[in-house]
């Protein structure tokens, strides 16, 4: 009879192992989803951190960034999977800044380019009018022939909202006469500016001559400043 107890026993305990098995089972499971459910939700809040900050800086309300942090949240922002930087500029600007788009397009490259929610960057600039953006986006390689969702092309888009700038701006013959006369006016304005570097330096030089020549020359450098 004192034989069979210890074997009873140990029977017993035999049933009972793979039950506390599963518990123990069932514990580390929990315990690894709790971790997994934490760096989940980390990685949401620093994306969210991560978006208000660039938001912030587009709209020009952050303006302590460096040009060091702007690079590393831009690609912190590509790793967490968020959209290309010039979406988040034309989501969040209401008024032009083609300096901040200028810095997103270096940082996005091809991307900004692409396709997003069925439209392109240069889509949207066309159908706002914001001329300089678009003309940034077409200097950077965005193709003016992809269509949209609704099958529009940027051409198209910009003759329906009426925006006749955009349209000259995507015509190639336009197009270079526009860049012709803006060299041609940054040339003119180099050459003024020279000038009047100059009518300056010999007004400052004659102060102290007669006063029928710095008189001349104070009015001509009044209506070159004009």
């Amino acid at each position: 009879m004192e034989e069979a107890i210890p074997e009873q026993r140990k029977a017993t305990a035999g049933k009972m192992s793979p039950k506390r098995g599963g518990r123990k089972g069932r514990r580390v499971f929990i315990i690894v989803l709790c971790g997994l459910l934490g760096l989940v939700m980390l990685g949401v809040g620093y994306r969210y951190w991560v978006y208000h900050q660039l938001s912030d800086w587009v709209e020009g309300e952050q303006t302590q960034l460096t040009d060091q942090q702007l690079t590393r949240l831009a690609r912190h922002w590509r790793l967490l999977g968020g959209m290309p930087l010039t979406f988040l500029y034309f989501d969040h600007r209401r008024t032009p800044a083609p300096s901040r788009l200028k810095r997103l397009l270096a940082l996005d490259g091809s991307a900004a380019c692409g396709y997003h929610e069925g439209t392109t960057a240069l889509h949207i600039a066309a159908a706002r009018g914001w001329f300089e953006e678009a003309r940034l986006l077409l200097d950077h390689g965005c193709d003016p022939n992809l269509r949209d969702a609704m099958h529009y092309s940027v051409y198209d888009l910009a003759h329906l909202m009426g925006q006749k700038k955009i349209e000259l701006l995507l015509d190639p013959r336009m197009r270079q006469v526009m860049v012709r006369e803006e060299r041609s006016s940054k040339e003119r304005e180099s050459r003024a500016a020279q000038i009047l570097e100059a009518l300056q330096a010999r007004y400052h030089s004659t102060i102290a001559g007669d006063t029928g020549t710095t008189t001349g020359d104070t009015s001509t450098v009044r209506e070159l400043k004009r």
